[in-house]
């Protein structure tokens, strides 16, 4: 009797133990998380650590594995999203920017000079509910939007000259993301833009393919752009900010609990992100400085020379984006 007894129980134990062990409780659900930027950005950090707590704050029952650099799709933005749509990825941090080729309402971040300052970029994208309409319809496209996070506003940086005016640009080749909005500013201006993925940018300026490129603040300093430029002009020409996209299927799968705690960490990413973006556009030109890049600070009059010049983007995209939404975006932007 004994024997038999022993013999039932055993496997009961066994099956005790492996419900309990940590392991198996650890196991239960990975969020395949990407984003395009580099692994020493802001917000791959941020999403590392967002990762952690998400781990702790679910006992270990929610994972999240983060992927910089678009890595699981090839290095390529228009891949990534694909990916995210089919589930193939379960999250992604999405550029508006590129996202406009899917739907062209997400432009209206990008339009040049839209914002003239990281706080007027966060107050439209994030403090203000003009865009929650937007975000909600992706779902129509296999697309939950948790969050939209904003970073610090583009500059132009070149090896060839000083950019003061928009004649200054006039022939330079600029890399520019593969977004049409983009390439039609700096066609506006003269200058000859270049689609190419991010990865190929520091051969093409060693090739001379390109002369150039636009980046946020942010990745001026990440990126060390005094090894691959001689010139930046801050011109804040341009933005976008980042919808925190997670696959439909995937995130109907977590419960309502897991669902609250992963959002909460995430938009504490966004919150943290933005304090970080700010502190690096206020250090940027120092950095660029004592590093021996040539940085030229456009005043309000050069500004606006180069708004004129790029006003025909504005009213180029205007039945795409939808005039209503690019009045309240402004409007938004500038009501503290």
């Amino acid at each position: 009797m004994k024997l038999r007894f022993a013999a039932r129980f055993v496997p009961l134990l066994g099956l005790l133990i492996a419900a309990t062990s940590p392991s198996v409780v650890l196991a239960q659900t990975t969020i395949r998380a990407e984003h395009d930027e580099p692994v020493e950005s802001i917000t791959h950090r941020l999403m590392v650590q967002a990762a952690a707590e998400i781990a702790s704050a679910t006992q270990g029952k929610v994972k999240m594995d983060v992927h910089p650099g678009a890595s699981l799709s090839g290095g390529k933005i228009p891949t990534m999203i694909q990916n995210t749509q089919a589930g193939n990825v379960d999250l992604a941090i999405i550029s508006t920017g590129p996202y406009s080729t899917i739907d062209p309402r997400t432009g209206v971040l990008s339009l040049p000079f839209m914002f003239g300052s990281i706080d007027e970029m966060a107050r439209a994208a994030r403090q203000s509910h003009v865009l929650d309409k937007l975000m909600a319809e992706q779902e129509s496209r296999n697309l939950i939007v948790v969050d939209l996070w904003v970073r610090a506003l583009r500059q132009l940086a070149n090896t060839k000259r000083e950019i003061r005016t928009p004649d200054d640009a006039k022939g330079l080749r600029f890399r520019v993301p593969e977004f049409k909005l983009w390439i039609d500013a700096f066609k506006a201006i003269g200058a000859v833009p270049v689609p190419m993925p991010f990865s190929e940018i520091p051969t093409a300026l060693q090739l001379g393919t390109i002369d150039g490129d636009e980046r946020p603040s942010q990745f001026l300093m990440t990126e060390k752009w005094w090894e691959l430029a001689k010139f930046v002009t801050m011109a804040n020409y341009s933005g976008d900010a980042l919808m925190v996209a997670f696959n439909k299927g995937f995130w109907n799968k977590l419960d309502a609990g897991q669902q609250k705690i992963v959002v909460a960490k995430l938009k504490e990413v966004g919150d943290k992100k933005f304090i970080e973006e700010k502190n690096v556009e206020n250090s940027v030109v120092e950095t660029l400085r004592k590093n021996g890049v040539k940085v030229t600070v456009l005043t309000p009059a050069e500004v606006e020379k180069f708004r004129d010049a790029m006003k025909s983007v504005w009213t180029d995209n205007e039945s795409r984006i939808g005039k209503e939404l690019m009045a309240a975006v402004a409007k938004a932007a500038t009501t503290k």
